[in-house]
């Protein structure tokens, strides 16, 4: 062991952290690749998978100072380090497989992240394998109604990036949504309907029947009915402006007479 000093200890909260974080750049990609996951389109499986082979090396690098060149005592050296790496996958296989009730996520996961756990310790940087993946088992299950229906599937089935278009994986507010959708697309379109034939109707009626001439007839008549109104009273306020002059006069010959009398 000459050399090699001893890993850093960490505590329960510095653990955490380092297990639990957003991860801002990703070093080991390729590495994440071994069991080719970027063949199939699951988005969560991936990232899963690239999250995973990250949080391993780095214990797998406090761990390489640790142990010897034939691998005694490292498991017993590591013993935090495989803790904490079996609590962090034991999470995400439990949500990934629906407490192991998806049998299609089951086997997605056994394919991609089993496998690619045995791969990472057959190649780390550790003298020895340190740490072995425990089998998981649950003391409960999910309530009815919450597996997906895609876990019946036999096969994985292609997923967009916002999973839309996987059974079951629809959010209830969602599927309201485009309920609310599809039961207001035949309202809306009966209503376009009614509203084009009813335009359409006004103008055949319009350019192919009397309606026209006598429309245009009936604006003629409303035309001439206001310029005669308007003359008319031009009239009658021209005469009662003239009959009013004579009137003014008068008074003033009749009160200048009457002065000289």
């Amino acid at each position: 062991m000459s050399g090699r000093g001893k890993a850093t200890t960490l505590t329960d909260v510095q653990y955490y952290e380092l297990c639990f974080k957003v991860r801002n750049q990703f070093k080991s990609s390729e590495q994440a690749q071994y069991t080719e996951v970027l063949t199939i389109n699951e988005p969560v499986l991936r990232n899963i998978a690239l999250y995973f082979t990250e949080l391993y090396n780095e214990l797998n690098l406090r761990c390489s100072s640790s142990c010897t060149l034939t691998g005694n005592g490292c498991i017993e050296l590591c013993k935090k380090q495989c803790e904490y790496l079996n609590k962090w996958l034991h999470e995400k296989e439990a949500l990934y497989t629906s407490h192991g009730k998806c049998d299609l996520n089951k086997k997605l996961w056994n394919t991609y992240i089993v496998k690619l756990f045995d791969k990472l310790t057959q190649n780390g940087e550790a003298d020895g394998r340190w740490c072995n993946l425990n089998n998981l088992t649950y003391k409960g299950f999910l309530p009815e109604g919450w597996t997906p229906d895609s876990c019946k599937n036999e096969k994985s089935i292609e997923v967009s990036a916002s999973c839309n278009n996987v059974p079951g994986y629809a959010s209830e507010g969602l599927s309201q949504s485009h309920s609310g959708s599809s039961q207001l697309s035949p309202a809306s379109a009966a209503l376009d309907y009614v509203l084009f034939s009813v335009l359409f109707f006004c103008v055949f009626l319009y350019n192919f029947s009397p309606f026209r001439y006598w429309l245009n007839n009936f604006t003629r008549r409303i035309k001439r009915t206001t310029y005669n109104n308007n003359e008319a009273s031009e009239e009658l306020y021209g005469s009662s402006s003239s009959s009013a002059l004579p009137l003014g006069n008068s008074n003033i010959h009749m009160a200048y007479h009457s002065k000289r009398s």
